[in-house]
This record gives C-alpha cells, structure tokens and sequence, in this order.
C-alpha cells in the first residue's frame, strides 16, 4: 500500500468529518468497528480544546453483525448510554463503520428504536460507511441535523446568518476561525449558527429563519443548496468577504509567497473555499496565475479554469515535479515527493486531514518517520 493511501484513508473517513462536527456537543458517538469509525474520527478532534463528546466503538458479536440483529445493536448502544461518564450526554450519534454499512444494517430504525428507550435524547443516524472522505461525512452531518430544524419557524431574523462548514479541519488555527467571523461580523451581519464546530442542537434548529448562508468550506455547499431549495434562504461564499488573515496560518502562507520575487504560476493544495480565499489576496498582492488543487471536493459552481481534482498519489508527484508551478502551497506531508534541489519553493499550509500524526503542523516529514526510498 502506497504512503499517502496509508495516512489519508484510515484518517480522512466522512466518520472523521461527523466526529469533528459533534466535537463539542456533548454527544455519545457510537461506531460500529473498534477499529474504526468513532475511535478514528476521534484521533482527528482529540486536540480540540472544547472537545466534550465521548466516541466509542462497539465490541459486536460476530453471529450478530453477520444477522443483523437490531435488538443486539440497540441494546449495545443503551448499555453505553448508561455507563457512569455517559449518562449527561442529551445527543447520541450512530456511525456506520465500513462492514456494518457493507451488510446494510438499518442504523435509522435502530435509532428510532434505541429513542423509544431514551425519549429525552436526540438520536441522530448516520448513513456514512467509513470510505468516503471527511467533507462528504461533514455535509451528511449538516443535512442529518437539518432535519431536527423548526419548519414553523419561517419568520426571519434580519442582517443573520449561517455559516455553513467553519470547522476545525480545514481550519485547523484558531486565528483563521475568528478572522473568518470577523470578517462577517464587520459588514453588519450577526452569526445565528455554526455548521461544522458549534453544535449547539438549539441554534441549529433555528438555522432556517436566518437571511442569508454563507458557504465557508466545500462541505457546506450542499447543505446550503438545499436550505435555499426547502426554506428559501439564500447563499454566497466567503470569498464575497475580505478577510483579515493578519499573523494567522492562512496569513504566514501569504507572507511566505509575497517573500518571493516575482513568481509566475501558483499552485496551492487544499480544501477549494478557503484555497479560493487565498487566490484572492494572492492575486490582489500581484500574483499573475494562482491554481487550485484538492484531493476531496472541488464543485464547479467556484471551480476555475484549470482548477483540478488529485486522484492518486501517481498524479500528485508529477503535479509537484510540473516545472511551470514556481511555487506550491500545500500539507507539510506532501513534501515527501517534493525535490529540495529544485529553485522552486514550496510553502507548508497544514490541512490536519491528509496528516493525523501532527495536528500543529500537517504531519511527520515522510522522509524521518517512513523512510525515504
């Protein structure tokens, strides 16, 4: 199995992208896999500092899992719920791990009937199966709390919004965040609700009488779609704001760039909002030809000409090799395909997804940790 396949699959999962959304709800996660699912997702949030969920695994009885019996699974989850550390926990996520997802097991009519036990906790079902990306689980999660929001709520409140996909994988710096909403904040608008960090059931139920949504992150833009379709509110990107990055992580990268005399292409790697974001103030420094790249995402509704989708590691070296990118924005593990020798310059911008053995950084250098052939 090639390097990067090793780090970014068993890290990168859509179960790693819900795990970061509830982060800070209070929540019980529950996977289906001790190997996977909740347990990994929870090495990608573990460095949160308001981390309050507790992610678990399930010990299955194979007879059981090869059955399917709900009764086992619902049981198993209300065993959980009730362990000392877990009975203050109003909100219990059901995540499908790749097998249990692979034999089809009705994980909706499980939490519906693991509610009809505990009628004062939210039970929210997840329909990921642990092989797709983080931003794919990040928008299920989004349109799964959706469906907990107020219809008769139709009244909206003036000058607010939502943001849709703030979180702390693909804004992993803190400063990035507040400049984010800040930059919002500045031109009269007032935040009702967070998708991606702060799930506070509550706001995001009143989510549908904001004004307007504002897509921060790839992950958003479906989410967005279908609150335009079903509640009328309609969105715009964050690339609409000018945002103060000033001494963030987004801000040491434009810092490094302007650095440099006269690059002629750009190349950056990552998630397309905020990579799009730093086209703009690259191009608003001078910058002739900025293009983005991004292993997970890319929609063409802000997609631009040249912009492209990595496949695989093959294509991802010979995207660093190309000689017409003079300078290349990227994750700290990408180096490990990087010539060091070349007059080129490549600037490290973390995206915690694609290196879990980091979180400040992006990632162990491939070169020290897996050996370099």
């Amino acid at each position: 199995m090639s390097y990067l396949w090793q780090t970014l699959l068993p890290f990168a999962t859509d179960s790693t992208g819900i795990c970061s959304m509830f982060a800070d709800s209070k929540a019980l996660i529950i996977g289906h896999d001790p190997s996977s699912s909740a347990v990994r997702g929870y090495q990608l949030t573990e460095h949160r500092e308001d981390k309050t969920s507790v992610n678990v695994g399930l010990q299955i009885n194979e007879m059981a899992l090869i059955l399917g019996d709900l009764d086992y699974y619902v049981e198993k989850y209300y065993e959980h719920y009730n362990q000392k550390d877990h009975q203050d926990c109003d909100l219990i996520v059901l995540l499908h791990a790749p097998v249990s997802s692979m034999i089809n097991l009705d994980i909706r009519l499980c939490a519906k009937m693991l509610q009809q036990k505990l009628p004062g906790v939210t039970v929210l079902p997840m329909d990921n199966n642990g092989n797709r990306y983080y931003d794919e689980g990040l928008s299920m999660a989004y349109q799964e709390v959706l469906k907990l929001a107020d219809s008769d709520l139709k009244e909206k409140i003036p000058n607010t919004v939502n943001l849709l996909g703030l979180n702390t994988l693909d804004y992993p710096d803190a400063k990035d965040r507040q400049a984010i909403q800040e930059a919002v904040c500045h031109q009269g608008y007032k935040i009702l609700s967070v998708f991606g960090m702060q799930t506070d059931l509550d706001r995001l139920k009143q989510s549908v009488q904001a004004e307007k949504n504002i897509v921060v992150s790839a992950s958003g833009i479906f989410a967005a779609r279908l609150m335009e379709e079903k509640w009328g509110i309609p969105y715009s990107y964050l690339t609409d704001f000018i945002v103060d990055w000033k001494d963030s992580r987004m801000g040491q990268a434009l810092q490094a760039v302007n650095a440099l005399s006269n690059p002629k292409e750009i190349l950056i790697i990552g998630e397309q909002v905020s990579s799009n974001l730093l086209r703009l103030a690259l191009k608003k420094n001078g910058s002739p030809k900025v293009t983005v790249s991004s292993w997970f995402i890319l929609d063409e509704e802000i997609k631009r000409d040249g912009d492209f989708v990595i496949q695989d590691e093959a294509q991802l070296k010979e995207v660093l090799q190309d000689p017409r990118y003079d300078v290349v924005i990227g994750d700290p593990v990408f180096k490990a395909f990087w010539d060091d020798s070349s007059k080129r310059s490549y600037i490290e911008l973390s995206h915690p997804p694609v290196a879990p053995n980091n979180r400040a950084f992006g990632g162990r250098h491939f070169r020290e940790h897996r050996g370099h052939p």
